[in-house]
């Protein structure tokens, strides 16, 4: 059947396809762009290859990745079986270079042939099925133990995301846990060939209380993957039949995710699958209930991806070969309108994936592998090309335009917020972002914590005028905010004025933002004695205002200097004998031979701002308004200057002395850090993450004889001797541990855990 005739053929009757060709000049990509909003599909193997034998359909594909679609989704070169075909010598220990690089390399260069790609999901890091595995590990994995599991799932994340890092935007970190038959995660292939799914282990090894051992290796994954990638790059559990609430497996996902963010695990959003049939459309209660889901998803500060829709046609036999029917063409046009409008229209939903180039048996899996499964009998037809060589537009085509179209008519958008990852109580913290408003509304910046009660500590609001703009606010951060990892978030939207989150037009959020105390400065608040390391020479102020000296060997309090921490390792730096007086270069001076010395001006120039960098187990002192410049002792007349910087001048590197303490310690200065910040971060490792009563430490160097576990307050809470220990595998009991984030600190490195 010739299907532009009958589409023309059928113009005059249809009002949804009529009112698409007064926009067939736009295509989905031109119409996504103007809404900030993204629409894409697969791209086979074939495709990423260039191997496509019919010169025709190679062309028509590459065509509408270049002028459709703005979201690319590698349809098989991301799945283990891709990246991982070859046994890689350790399992447990990955490479980037055990990676089937050539892959990942032909991945990168279709995107960066295409600039319009602006959104590249990487699917899917960890999955249990077996069409997604290498053949030598389906031959290994039920040998596995449990830490086995844990230690290759996370090299694999790690080498897999270092990897392609530079053009993946957003992962599905795991894909289809949950079980169909009912409310738990999924233990064996439901097809019923009863194969044990391999990653079960980690439940039955790690405990024998329900899905704890599931829960433990799933936030794992998290955020194993959290440290590997770009704060940019989002994480996604994606699947199928989670899209309606009330339906069983969507509201175990949902009370999942819900569980997930309250132990802090860094999961950023769900993919819908949405592989449905038109049989689907029918129920007057599908889309809203799938928009009540999206809400309530929306309220836990998740996000929303529809990732791989298909809406197939079904009933055909192999007696009835024919097209669909006009009636179910434009059913399927209405299907795709209703749910891309609806799901687009939400805050917390900007992505819409087709999974099929085309209705060809060679772009859609539902013609190859659905056309008897479930009851489905010859489902076809499910895309929005017809399986021609030029892949003709269907009328399910301008169904996803019209909806695309439809948004235009809401201008209120926040299209982009940039956040700092981390704030410090006090602070005073830019947040830039770039709106379109339709009339004049009020943006609103929110900091809270990311989990309910969704606690709020500051909020600014900005009035904007009609049209596309950018602003930059300042959000002040209270000095009573608790110290905590990955707790809270920037919550920005448009309302319109004076109005409030329940009145929101649009929104973004950053979550996952650190609030770093005072553990986490580079040198506590304090008074401290700043001496030469390779000398008894201190800097002394002479005077409330005048220049400094260096003295020998000096417990007076004109060498007693009080450091006050003003974020970014900055520091203002007063003296204790004259009050109020503050190291400073003046005027300002900068280059070699600028004397230091003190004021008592209570301005805030740069030249009373000194930035502290750490050199070895001493510092180097830098002028904020020089910083090619170091505080520098002249040891030949005792005069206190600026050099050029060198950390290898003896003459600029200093010790800091506590001066509340008569022997005068050094101050211990090292940096309580994000496990993502730990470049040796295979010293060792934590299993399981999170943890109820004991955890295990696997310690691989023991060069320092203290472990300590601290909690967000910088208090040491239990601390063991592990030097005389004979084994590498050291259990704690954490059991009267209060549930929240501890920090592990050995030979000064750290990592992070969580007490449930």
């Amino acid at each position: 059947m010739n299907k532009i005739t009958t589409y023309f053929k059928s113009l005059c009757v249809l009002i949804l396809v009529s009112v698409s060709f007064s926009i067939t000049s736009q295509t989905l990509k031109s119409v996504a762009n103007q809404n900030n909003v993204f629409v894409g599909n697969i791209g086979s193997d074939a495709l990423i290859q260039g191997t496509i034998s019919n010169t025709t359909r190679k062309n028509a594909q590459n065509d509408l990745f270049t002028n459709e679609y703005n979201t690319f989704v590698p349809e098989n070169q991301l799945k283990m079986k891709s990246l991982l075909f070859n046994r890689p010598v350790n399992p447990f220990d990955i490479k980037e270079s055990d990676l089937n690089n050539s892959a990942i390399t032909n991945i990168r260069n279709f995107v960066n042939a295409r600039s319009g790609l602006t959104k590249v999901r990487g699917h899917a890091l960890i999955w249990f099925n077996q069409t997604s595995l290498p053949d030598w590990f389906k031959n290994e994995v039920g040998n596995w133990t449990a830490q086995n599991i844990y230690d290759f799932s996370e090299s694999y994340i790690r080498a897999v995301i270092g990897a392609t890092d530079d053009f993946v935007t957003e992962w599905d970190v795991l894909n289809e846990a949950i079980s169909d038959q009912s409310a738990k995660y999924r233990e064996v292939y439901e097809d019923g060939s009863g194969t044990d799914v391999w990653y079960r282990k980690v439940n039955t090894q790690a405990n024998d209380n329900g899905n704890i051992g599931f829960d433990y290796f799933f936030t794992s994954l998290f955020s194993w993957a959290r440290n590997a990638a770009p704060a940019s790059v989002k994480l996604f559990y994606n699947d199928y039949s989670i899209e309606q609430k009330g339906q069983t497996k969507a509201d175990f996902m949902y009370q999942m995710v819900s569980n997930f963010k309250t132990w802090g695990s860094p999961i950023d959003g769900v993919g819908f699958q949405s592989h449905f049939t038109l049989s689907n459309y029918d129920n007057s209660n599908f889309i809203s209930s799938i928009k009540e889901n999206i809400e309530r998803l929306d309220n836990i500060g998740i996000q929303v991806a529809i990732t791989e829709t298909d809406f197939r046609i079904c009933g055909f036999s192999a007696n009835n070969p024919n097209d669909p029917s006009q009636a179910q063409r434009t059913k399927q046009q209405n299907f795709y309108y209703s749910y891309v409008k609806m799901a687009l229209e939400q805050p917390n939903c900007d992505t819409f994936v087709v999974w099929g180039m085309s209705d060809n048996i060679q772009d859609t899996w539902i013609t190859r592998d659905m056309q008897s499964v479930n009851g489905f009998t010859g489902c076809h037809h499910p895309t929005l090309h017809w399986g021609d060589d030029t892949y003709t537009r269907k009328e399910a085509y301008y169904g996803v335009l019209g909806a695309l179209q439809s948004l235009n008519q809401n201008q209120d958008k926040i299209s982009s917020i940039t956040t700092p990852e981390s704030v410090n109580p006090g602070a005073s913290i830019n947040v830039s972002i770039n709106y379109s408003a339709s009339q004049d509304r009020d943006v609103v910046v929110i900091f809270q914590k990311d989990t309910s009660p969704w606690t709020t500590y500051a909020t600014v609001k900005t009035d904007v005028s009609a049209g596309s703009g950018s602003i930059n606010t300042t959000i002040n951060i209270p000095s009573n905010v608790p110290v905590a990892n990955d707790e809270y978030q920037f919550q920005v939207f448009i309302t319109n004025d004076n109005g409030s989150w329940s009145t929101k037009l649009d929104n973004k959020f950053n979550n996952n933002i650190d609030v770093i105390g005072l553990p986490s400065q580079l040198i506590n608040n304090g008074i401290y004695f700043i001496k030469k390391s390779s000398s008894n020479l201190f800097i002394n102020a002479t005077n409330a205002v005048g220049s400094t000296n260096s003295v020998y060997n000096t417990n007076s309090n004109s060498a007693k200097w009080n450091f006050t921490h003003l974020g970014r390792d900055e520091y203002e730096i007063s003296n204790v004998a004259y009050n109020s007086s503050r190291l400073e270069v003046p005027y300002p001076q900068t280059g070699n031979g600028s004397l230091v010395a003190t004021t008592n001006w209570n301005g805030s120039g740069n030249n009373l701002i000194w930035k502290a960098v750490k050199v070895n187990n001493s510092f180097q002192f830098i002028p904020k308004h020089d910083q090619a410049s170091a505080l520098d002792i002249w040891e030949g007349n005792n005069t206190v200057h600026l050099w050029s910087k060198n950390s290898n001048n003896a003459n600029q590197i200093f010790d800091l002395i506590d001066a509340n303490t008569s022997s005068r310690n050094e101050v211990n200065t090292k940096t309580l850090k994000n496990s993502s910040s730990i470049v040796e971060k295979d010293l060792f490792n934590i299993y399981p993450n999170p943890a109820t009563s004991t955890i295990n430490i696997n310690v691989k160097n023991k060069k320092d004889n203290s472990l300590k576990i601290i909690n967000l307050l910088g208090q040491v809470v239990i601390s063991k001797n592990i030097k005389e220990t004979n084994i590498d595998i050291i259990t704690i009991d954490i059991s009267n541990l209060k549930s929240g984030v501890y920090f592990i600190r050995i030979n000064d490195v750290i990592e992070k855990f969580l007490k449930k």
